[in-house]
């Protein structure tokens, strides 16, 4: 597939009237601050959001001790806002802050905590030791967050060395850690760095490690380096993908490293490169990745794309690759000016780019950002519109430092938001360092102008004013603070708690619902958790596949008019026909020879059934007889006249019968089935040949026959 470039242009000079954009009213979006207290900044250094609960990362700092601590905070999203998510932790009630805290500041990766898929995992320490190299897994259930299982990484690795932790995720039932040791950070490919890759499998409350696979050094001919100070990885059902960019070291390649599940064994599938050269001294390719759910899409970011001047206007770009049955494939590009530390969040459908903006080659972590949001159209992904906070607000520096999304809710962090004014805190060295509070955003996108929403039983959807609970069509105008309105069509459909599922199998087949096979005929109550998350209850109706034939035969009496007429009695109409000569008909086949036929019969499910030799005789109606004797004993031999068999008295009549002598003299004309009885104007016919014309009318319609016969006495 040809790889499409799309560039957009993002430096704004002037107002363009008519570029479009989303624009929010106060119901469309909210901002989140954390508590105004001296001691907090960075808020929104993270955020993420899954399930509809959001997770958002900030800093503490205690000028006693003069360290800072990352701490989680959890809200929940709501259909009239956010809410701060109570979470029951250790016998007590966390309100905005749980004391879930990270103690580390130092080492290898960026990432001290994840929230995925109701999952909070926790960093003790990145630098392990046996007292601190553990990972902490919690689960948010019912509002619970229980602590299901702790890593310890040196009794994983079981060498007398001491590892730092790359980066880990989490999927499912599977957890993916990557380690490594080295003497420094920076250290890059010699042989004192082992790396190792992990793969835990759930066992009940306990991951497990299952596999462990040394750092394979794979390149595209480059010096490969092996520098983990910046890896980032992401995870789905099956696959695996870990980023580790190069920025600015010895002209080395940065790459996107692919694990595929294979019979419950994960196995090195892929790695990708930037598909541009390398220019200048690195080309940060994978700071940042996403993959859409259904894993069909990757995106992959690049920072300071090669352009003919270095010093000027540099680029940054996403690259979108497509899955096939090779792999990953790069389908499209898109190339961003004034963008340099871009964000990503993906679904099947849509994608959206953030980053705060700067001014030439120099990063203002604490300018205006925005968030490009891009839908899927006809297999290329086309620009829609940018996200922003309302003119209003002039607070909301390094807005898009840190982007997440679900569904139609988009979270955006702004660590240096200026709403509590600047703080500056004291260090050891008697400075004092400038940090401001931060804050994240919550908006409510009218993404399409279509929605399909799916909701379980019991659940209900906020659409403009009203919460609905029936599926249907549903169509709202949501007013803009800006004067854009945009008029919303939503197809909702709800999942029913209780469902009957009445199914016919063919013979041999099985059914599967949820974790039963079902292989016998019956009724059968399952407890089932839907694709979309939904508890339900399914009754099975299971029945398999029956069909009884039999066939009428109707014979070929000389002229193709043989016919077939099947008697059918099943259980899963309607049904389709295959005939051995053929023909695809009805249960009726006409116009028939003789000969053997057959019929294949298929239900509605795709249930064959086969009738074979189903036999078309040849049967006369009448024939004629050479002689007759006027003066037989047998009635029978009497008269010259067709000779019908028995069942066609009443279906073959005479219409003309003319005789003739041997001097062409006609003796005979009439109708009479009754035929002639050898006299000629009251006087017995002299013995001898005559000649005969007759037209019948048969079965097969009417039939001439001519020919002698002999008159004997």
């Amino acid at each position: 597939m040809p790889m499409r470039v799309v560039y957009i242009q993002i430096k704004v000079i002037c107002t363009v009237v008519l570029l479009l954009y989303f624009s929010f009213s106060e119901a469309q979006m909210i901002k989140l601050l954390p508590e105004n207290k001296f001691e907090k900044h960075s808020f929104g250094e993270v955020v993420k959001i899954a399930n509809k609960k959001i997770f958002i990362n900030q800093h503490e700092y205690n000028v006693d001790n003069f360290k800072s601590q990352r701490q989680g905070l959890f809200y929940l999203k709501t259909h009239v806002g956010v809410e701060p998510l109570e979470l029951q932790f250790e016998s007590n009630r966390i309100h905005i802050i749980p004391e879930i805290n990270t103690s580390s500041w130092t080492g290898m990766t960026p990432v001290y905590s994840k929230f995925k898929d109701d999952y909070y995992i926790q960093v003790d320490e990145e630098k392990f030791s046996p007292e601190t190299g553990i990972l902490n897994i919690f689960q948010i259930k019912e509002n619970n967050l229980i602590k299901i299982d702790t890593i310890h990484f040196n009794s994983v690795n079981k060498l007398d060395t001491i590892y730092y932790l790359v980066d880990f995720n989490i999927s499912g039932d599977w957890l993916f850690t990557r380690t490594s040791f080295a003497v420094h950070y920076n250290q890059i490919n010699d042989d004192s760095v082992k790396t190792i890759d992990n793969f835990y499998s759930r066992d009940g409350n306990d991951f497990k490690l299952v596999q462990s696979i040394p750092y394979l050094n794979i390149s595209d001919g480059a010096v490969f380096i092996n520098r983990f100070r910046r890896n980032v990885s992401v995870m789905i059902p099956g696959y695996i993908f870990v980023a580790n960019d190069i920025l600015s070291l010895n002209n080395q390649k940065g790459y996107v490293y692919i694990y595929k599940l294979v019979d419950n064994d994960w196995v090195f599938s892929q790695v990708l490169f930037s598909p541009l050269p390398i220019i200048y001294s690195g080309d940060n390719f994978g700071s940042k990745i996403t993959v859409s759910p259904d894993g069909k899409y990757l995106a992959v970011t690049q920072s300071d794309l090669p352009t003919d001047s270095p010093l000027e206007d540099k680029r940054s770009g996403v690259h979108i690759y497509e899955k096939n049955e090779e792999g990953y494939e790069l389908m499209q590009t898109l190339i961003f000016y004034d963008f340099r530390s871009i964000r990503l969040s993906m679904d099947n459908k849509r994608l959206f780019v953030s980053d705060t903006e700067h001014v030439g080659n120099i990063i203002h972590d604490y300018g205006r950002g925005k968030v490009l949001y891009y839908e899927l159209e006809n297999g290329i992904w086309k620009y829609k519109s940018w996200i922003t906070p309302p003119q209003t607000d002039s607070t909301y520096w390094s807005f898009g430092s840190a982007m997440d999304h679900e569904e139609e809710t988009v979270i955006v962090g702004a660590i240096q938001d200026t709403t509590y004014g600047e703080r500056y805190y004291p260090y050891p060295d008697g400075q004092k360092y400038w940090r401001l509070n931060g804050a994240a955003y919550v908006f409510q996108v009218p993404a399409r102008d279509t929605l399909d929403v799916r909701i379980c039983e019991g659940e209900s959807y906020w659409f403009g004013e009203e919460a609905l609970t029936m599926s249907g069509v549903y169509r709202d105008t949501l007013l803009a603070s800006y004067g854009v309105d945009s008029v919303l069509v939503l197809n909702l459909s709800v999942s029913p708690f209780e469902s009957e599922v009445d199914t016919i199998l063919c013979s041999g087949q099985k059914m599967t619902v949820g974790d039963q096979t079902l292989e016998e005929a019956g009724y059968y109550t399952i407890p089932l958790k839907t694709i979309y998350g939904c508890d339900s209850i399914v009754s099975v109706s299971l029945s398999y596949a029956y069909l009884d034939m039999e066939a009428e035969v109707n014979p070929d009496f000389g002229c193709q008019n043989g016919k077939i007429s099947l008697l059918i009695q099943g259980n899963n109409p309607p049904y389709s026909y295959q005939w051995s000569n053929g023909a695809i008909t009805s249960e009726n086949l006409t116009d028939l020879s003789p000969g053997l036929y057959a019929v294949t019969v298929t239900d509605r499910g795709g249930c064959s059934f086969t009738l074979n030799d189903i036999e078309i005789k040849e049967e006369k109606v009448f024939e004629l007889p050479n002689a007759f004797i006027p003066t037989s004993q047998m009635e029978e031999n009497q008269r010259f006249r067709p000779y019908l068999f028995p069942g066609f008295e009443e279906t073959v009549t005479i219409t003309e019968m003319d005789i003739f002598n041997r001097f062409g003299e006609k003796v005979y004309s009439g109708t009479d089935t009754m035929g002639w009885d050898g006299t000629f104007r009251g006087e017995p016919s002299p013995p001898g040949s005559y000649l005969f014309r007759i037209l019948l009318s048969t079965p097969c319609g009417e039939e001439m026959r001519t020919g002698s016969l002999l008159l004997v006495r």
